[in-house]
């Protein structure tokens, strides 16, 4: 099977080839690392070009369109039967891609756990994703609408058959993680992987960085929360039918 590595870039001139190599490192010839630009402002576009391997497919936007749709339009470019995200300023560990593949066989998509660089602080607060929690779907959930799970989009991978649920994103989904998360709890496809697969850098201009949101905000977020798992639910389902059918 043939992998496809995601990744949204903005701005990422500081850390995005060591990223790269390390993900290179991962992948076998005919894989591929999907690259999309959302109008960087340095010279990021020109860092992934001097590059130079065939693998490495960078795509740019006229516009700014935020990580959300930016992450959206890497997946549709994607050719591969696994589909992995990456951000542009971790680095992999090493056997990340082999432990992802041999995951993904109990379910559609994987989500494993990180770690913080050494030194930096601690990449989330709550306890690390468990095996044993495959099949507890509801619990999951609601462990991730009250934020106690710790989903990193970084961290997941997916096989490509999972996207008629996944794609197109919902306009309000809040994250590209958050959705996936929510998509493969609720279709019961949503395995971990104990292991940590993944160094996580640290700094202030992290998309996930923590902060205290406003009541209004938390209000909004659990109300799109909810909305995501019913268009999850009837995708699910469909799918699920059209699937039967062609048996």
């Amino acid at each position: 099977m043939t992998t496809s590595v995601c990744m949204a870039t903005f701005n990422g001139v500081p850390y995005v080839q060591e990223q790269i190599a390390s993900i290179l490192d991962e992948l076998g010839r005919d894989d591929e690392v999907v690259v999309v630009d959302d109008c960087s402002e340095d010279s990021t576009v020109s860092v992934l070009r001097a590059i130079r391997d065939p693998r490495v497919k960078i795509h740019t936007q006229e516009v700014n369109l935020g990580h959300v749709k930016t992450f959206e339009r890497a997946i549709g470019l994607a050719r591969g039967d696994l589909i992995l995200f990456a951000d542009q300023d971790d680095i992999w560990v090493a056997g990340r891609v082999e432990k992802i593949t041999r995951h993904l066989r109990e379910g559609a998509v994987v989500a494993s756990n990180l770690r913080s660089m050494e030194g930096q602080p601690t990449a989330h607060r709550h306890r690390d994703l468990r095996a044993r929690e495959k099949g507890q779907g509801l619990r999951c959930l609601w462990r991730l609408m009250v934020g106690t799970i710790p989903y990193y989009g970084c961290a997941m991978g997916l096989r490509a058959d999972f996207l008629d649920v996944a794609m197109p994103f919902p306009r309000f989904a809040p994250s590209h993680d958050l959705w996936i998360a929510i998509a493969a709890n609720v279709a019961g496809e949503m395995s971990h992987l104990e292991d940590v697969t993944v160094h996580r850098r640290v700094h202030t201009r992290n998309i996930s960085a923590v902060s205290r949101r406003s009541l209004p905000s938390v209000a909004l977020s659990r109300w799109r929360f909810l909305c995501c798992m019913l268009v999850a639910a009837r995708r699910s389902f469909r799918v699920g039918r059209l699937r039967k059918a062609s048996h």
